[in-house]
């Protein structure tokens, strides 16, 4: 099915990106509003998407010379971050970009929070098929930053692998050590949740949808309407959570 999607650009003065002493680069951000479906266990459920995509374009606009999830450079600029639209629309992206796709339950994103990379920092991971468990992925894959384990590990035949400043792997071993890896709280498809082995939907509260609405220009009415046209849709095939 097609799902709503509403989208509104917004452009800002420009900026001096490459310090060259002149302001001749213009700047903008692509805001979408999507109403989508997830299936769960084979029931379909309609969900608002939120996302937003900067862009800085060369000196004669004909291609980007950042784009993307640049928001928190973009936000260094005072003609952009003082404006009122980049504002809310900033603010809005920290808490829901792409929150249809969301790699953890709520207990581990919110543990996330107080996770912080260390650059210079040895994981060490191998592959055991045999051994399952709680803190190990759906491919066996054993995560470690104690290198006594991993010797042990290796001396028991495995192959043992390195990496330095790996943000997954030392994230993995952060939430194992908290018991949150496996969120045994948060049951997913009649199982305890594993990080990052499905996308999850954080839902955007009605406070928040009533911002991106104002911010798009759209009415309740017009999110209302999306959402009994795919259920329309929906009802066609299978019932809507």
């Amino acid at each position: 099915m097609t799902n709503k999607t509403f989208r509104k650009v917004f452009t800002f003065a420009k900026v001096d990106y490459n310090h060259i002493g002149r302001r001749v680069n213009a700047a903008s951000l692509e805001v979408e509003y999507r109403l989508k479906t997830k299936y769960l266990n084979g029931v379909p459920s309609l969900f608002w998407e939120y996302s937003a995509c900067g862009a800085i374009w060369n000196h004669i606009h004909t291609d980007h010379i950042s784009g993307g999830q640049n928001l928190e450079s973009m936000a260094k600029f005072d003609a952009i971050r003082n404006d009122k639209n980049f504002s809310e629309a900033f603010s809005l992206w920290k808490a829901y970009h792409l929150n249809g796709m969301t790699a953890g339950s709520p207990a581990q994103e919110a543990a996330k929070k107080d996770f912080i990379l260390d650059r210079e920092k040895i994981t060490w991971y191998w592959y055991d098929d045999n051994d399952i468990t709680d803190n190990t992925d759906k491919f066996g894959r054993h995560m470690t930053d104690d290198e006594s384990e991993a010797k042990a590990a290796q001396a028991a035949g495995q192959y043992v692998k390195a990496e330095k400043g790996d943000y997954n792997d030392q994230l993995a071993v952060f939430l194992a050590r908290r018991g949150l890896y496996t969120d045994k709280g948060y049951i997913y498809e009649g199982k305890p949740y594993k990080y990052a082995h499905a996308w999850l939907i954080t839902e955007i509260p009605e406070s928040d949808k009533a911002r991106i609405r104002a911010l798009l220009g759209i009415t309740k009415a017009d999110e209302e309407n999306a959402e009994a046209e795919a259920r329309r849709e929906l009802e066609t095939t299978k019932g809507v959570a």
